[in-house]
């Protein structure tokens, strides 16, 4: 949990499809005593032989486990390890979303579905530029449900559970106000950042903060870009 954004996840040990009266179901899980909490063990896969349907599915995750086209490619083949508490996956039909909490890759849906149309029209006319229907939303490699709009201020309580041996980790971000100057020629333009990411390592008990801004130039013209702290005093 970071401020008011949190997401949770059900850990459960190995796990494969099992052969059942009624069709594939979960074996019982392995006892553990960790996991690595990667998108390999989270709900995905890239079925060998998928309908149309499956293979947009598999776009979410195409790394994963448990996605199956079939009970005969699916018995004996592994589970996820992470699942959504409020989307289980009990069954060969349950579709739920991968619970990830790293970045999304960039040709991974739903983040590819941002980036826009690359047709003839975009060779043509628009190349190298970013297409007219392309979407800023491209940008955030964050996890479903870990998006936060309005973007993080500094000083959110963070609270992290059953994420590292030695217990829960709580502490609040640090409350840092950073402003960029760039040379152009004839201006120099003024720009306070925004913390644009966090990214948490329980394991090290390290967590990095990632701030960013823009502004609109020829970035061959830029001759200079400072970025600094601002002091408590000084206005933003």
């Amino acid at each position: 949990q970071v401020g008011a954004w949190q997401k949770a996840a059900v850990v459960f040990g190995e796990r494969v499809w099992g052969q059942g009266i009624t069709g594939a179901s979960p074996t019982a899980p392995l006892p553990f005593t960790s996991l690595p909490l990667i998108y390999e063990r989270c709900f995905g896969g890239s079925p060998s032989d998928p309908s149309r349907a499956l293979a947009a599915l598999a776009q979410q995750n195409p790394v994963g486990r448990g996605l199956f086209a079939g009970e005969r490619e699916a018995i004996g083949q592994p589970l996820p390890n992470f699942e959504d508490p409020l989307a289980p996956l009990q069954s060969l039909r349950d579709r739920p979303r991968p619970c990830g909490f790293g970045p999304v890759a960039r040709h991974w849906q739903p983040r590819r579905s941002f980036a826009g149309t690359y047709d003839q029209a975009w060779v043509e006319q628009r190349i190298p530029f970013w297409p007219r229907d392309f979407d800023e939303r491209f940008f955030c490699a964050a996890a479903p449900g870990l998006h936060a709009a309005p973007h993080l201020q500094g000083g959110e309580a963070v609270r992290i559970i059953g994420m590292a041996p030695d217990g829960a980790h709580e502490f609040v971000l640090p409350s840092l106000r950073l402003r960029a100057r760039f040379e152009v020629p004839g201006a120099t333009l003024r720009k306070q950042l925004i913390l644009d990411a966090v990214s948490l390592e329980p394991d090290s008990g390290t967590f990095t903060l990632i701030w960013r801004t823009q502004i609109v130039a020829d970035p061959l013209r830029v001759s200079a870009a400072v970025v600094r702290l601002l002091e408590p005093w000084e206005p933003a």
